[in-house]
């Protein structure tokens, strides 16, 4: 595998975080990684919607989409995602899925016609969109003789058994107080695992959440020809991480099993703002250009871990971590878009899309009472993730006067880079939709099929082999609005 140090230094950061904080540069790009909001509309046309406006995703794509209202209006999406996982560890096989119905986006939009000409109206409106769904489930399943235990009993070594609870409270804590590692030597500083041999690995992960966007937005035009806006963002983040990982011994053993859980939970809220200008010097064309300013996201984070330990005798105690409770702040890197889109008359439209993010200006900071200065984590991110090149294409063509057929591709580039270990395939997203649209109501169907593929390690991957993850994401939504 390539350049195992950094995949080794990218693990250990996160198995370290539990001695001091849980977090670490997973969560730093978690909130940061984001979907591309969106419409049922502009998902038919794989969110390739920058340049052509009047719809609700301008809210959070191209701002400048915002003057192209002509009058008022409202609507709002349901969303279908349903997530299936695959994972492959030593020669075993585990599935899982997630389905879940979600209210996807909602807004309203005001027009204020003027007299004059040169510009004609003012826009204004609130839109909401889920901006990331974090609803995930997946299971791992194999034998082998690698076992937890290990990494926990070297973290041990060199401390005397009472002395544990107070430096490792969450992790080689809890397995001495449980027997899963016991003293060896004379003066109790050295420890091995209490069992040995063919271990049965289980561990199964449930993630659930959602980051939304709350945009108040404005957008105005110049002659027709010049469009602007602009948003002022509130963001939320709710994120619930529990896993619990199971080893199961021969029944020769002292021990014959014990469960490992991990509970994290955190909330926060952040604000940004974005900006766009569309040119249209034509009519059959249009341009346009958005920045999207860097997120500060405050983030409240519980931590809290638990061991079980069963003996033939019958079960164990269960030994439970004191509850870590972090404040700290998040800083995503900001967003550069371009747009452009054909106008094919009365027949429909073909547009693009283009995005660059620099995922290495993530920055973590300490909040509140948290002095910790996270330079560990920043330089981690720093040395894994890069920046990536996103591009959407699309198009729509009309039919029968008010129906509409869409079809469109999402092409994303994965932030890791290549020297990280992990697997760094882009993820490819193919879409498709219908509508109807009059000049009063309408009603549109937009569904996507994603495909990917990551690297998982269920501890320290100097002592466990990979897991691979294959998972395949169908996404619907259903959008239904009116104007006035």
């Amino acid at each position: 595998m390539k350049n195992l140090n950094h995949v080794v230094l990218i693990a250990l950061c996160s198995f370290c975080a539990s001695m001091m904080q849980a977090q670490n540069e997973v969560d730093a790009l978690r909130y940061s990684f984001r979907e591309t909001p969106m419409t049922a509309r502009s998902l038919g046309m794989g969110g390739a919607f920058g340049a052509i406006g009047a719809d609700l995703s301008s809210f959070f794509h191209n701002p400048a989409g915002i003057g192209f209202y002509k009058r008022g209006g409202a609507e709002f999406s349901l969303g279908l995602n349903d997530q299936q996982a695959h994972s492959s560890y030593m020669g075993t096989g585990a599935d899982n899925s997630k389905t879940r119905l979600t209210l996807n986006n909602i807004g309203l939009i005001g027009s204020e016609n003027t007299e004059d000409s040169d510009w004609p109206a003012f826009n204004f409106g609130v839109a909401y969109s889920k901006v990331n769904n974090y609803y995930e489930n997946f299971s791992i399943k194999g034998t082998s003789e690698s076992s937890l235990l290990t990494p926990f009993s070297i973290q041990a070594n060199g401390v005397l058994p009472e002395e544990l609870n107070d430096y490792f409270p969450f992790t080689a804590g809890l397995a001495y107080n449980s027997g899963v590692i016991l003293p060896n030597d004379t003066l109790g500083t050295y420890y091995e695992p209490s069992s040995a041999g063919e271990i049965q690995q289980t561990k199964n992960i449930t993630r659930i959440g959602s980051q939304g966007e709350t945009a108040f937005g404005f957008g105005a035009n110049y002659r027709d020809f010049v469009y602007f806006g602009m948003t002022i963002n509130l963001m939320t983040v709710r994120f619930r991480e529990k896993s619990t990982y199971t080893e199961e011994y021969s029944s020769d053993q002292f021990v014959t099993s014990f469960n490992f859980t991990e509970d994290l939970r955190s909330d926060g809220t952040g604000v940004n703002a974005k900006f766009g200008i569309i040119l249209k010097p034509s009519k059959w064309m249009r341009v346009g250009v958005a920045y999207h300013a860097p997120t500060r996201f405050t983030l409240h984070e519980t931590y809290i871990t638990s061991l079980t330990a069963n003996t033939a005798q019958g079960n164990g105690d269960k030994f439970e971590s004191p509850q870590l409770i972090t404040d700290y702040s998040i800083r995503t890197p900001s967003l550069m878009m371009a747009n452009a889109a054909f106008v094919l008359g009365k027949m429909g439209v073909i547009s693009a899309d283009y995005e660059y993010t620099n995922f290495e200006r993530i920055k973590m900071f300490g909040a509140a009472t948290n002095d910790y200065d996270y330079s560990s984590e920043n330089k981690t991110i720093s040395t894994i993730y890069r920046s990536t090149h996103k591009i959407r294409v699309g198009m729509e063509m009309r039919f029968l006067g008010t129906y509409y057929l869409r079809a469109g591709a999402i092409y994303q580039q994965n932030p890791f880079v290549s020297s990280a270990g992990a697997i760094n395939n882009p993820f490819i997203t193919y879409t498709g939709g219908l509508g109807f649209r009059n000049d009063y109501f309408f009603v549109d169907l937009g569904v996507g099929y994603m495909t990917k593929d990551a690297t998982y390690y269920m501890y320290d991957p100097r002592f466990v082999q990979p897991t691979s993850i294959h998972s395949t994401n169908v996404r619907g939504l259903l959008s239904v609005g009116m104007r006035f």
